[in-house]
């Protein structure tokens, strides 16, 4: 439903203006965030416990150029993010391109390129997971290459591999800049932001029904403030708590 309970809370601490891109962790222990440079990570012991410091990821995710939207697979070992690959060693596809990293006990590992079922010529901008793992989530132009950001999605092979890409569908792609895509647990509501420079209304919804995603809705007060640009929509894996960004 459309009920929201509580009113949308600051995060606390808050770590900057320039923070947005939130990602929060199947086990709502690490809640990643992005500046337009880098990608940062606090973490807490427990849901009811306060968050630690914000501590910024290793220089070889964190490469030169632009760092802009990160997610985390379900077990936690693998960081997907997005990035400048004009400045990148891994190489790329377009301008920017989705990468990974696959954490071990020493920590994230090298980098490498998601590939061209992923990337294309275009700009890669934001990626997701959905919560059980099996679909990535990419705001682009398509491996075509130009035109608007609009959204799809990948499902994962039995191999492992990403397959090519597949877009929501014409109903909910009608428009410019959409960013940012998180699914609920279920694989039925895609949250994302629309037109987020000009927009008023920025996060938006809709359901899957009879295996067709539904028209877009935005979503209602107070989580869009018309004062404010609303921004970097992600669901936890509770299915009941949006994790967003707000002037």
């Amino acid at each position: 439903d459309m009920d929201i309970e509580p009113p949308p809370l600051p995060l606390e601490p808050q770590f900057g203006t320039a923070i947005r891109a939130p990602w929060i962790s199947n086990d709502g222990l690490r809640l990643y965030l992005c500046t337009i440079d880098y990608i940062f990570v606090t973490a807490r012991d427990s849901i009811s416990a306060p968050w630690g410091p914000l501590n910024v990821l290793p220089p070889h995710i964190n490469y030169t150029g632009t760092q802009n939207s990160a997610c985390e697979s379900p077990s936690g070992d693998t960081l997907y993010f997005t990035s400048d690959s004009d400045q990148r060693p891994e190489g790329g596809y377009g301008w920017y391109d989705v990468y990974y990293s696959v954490r071990s006990d020493t920590g994230w590992g090298p980098v490498f390129n998601c590939g061209d079922s992923i990337n294309g010529p275009g700009q890669e901008w934001s990626v997701g997971i959905s919560r059980d793992g099996s679909m990535l989530l990419v705001s682009s132009p398509g491996l075509e290459g130009g035109g608007a950001h609009v959204l799809w999605y990948s499902n994962k092979r039995p191999d492992g591999a990403w397959g090519q890409l597949i877009s929501f569908g014409d109903s909910v792609n009608i428009d410019w800049t959409l960013e940012n895509p998180s699914l609920s647990p279920d694989n039925t509501r895609l949250f994302f932001c629309r037109n987020y420079y000009t927009s008023a209304e920025d996060l938006y919804e809709t359901h899957l029904v009879d295996g067709v995603w539904q028209t877009p809705t935005s979503l209602p007060s107070p989580v869009n403030d018309p004062l404010s640009y609303d921004i970097g929509p992600c669901v936890a894996n509770d299915g009941r708590t949006l994790w967003f960004r707000s002037d």
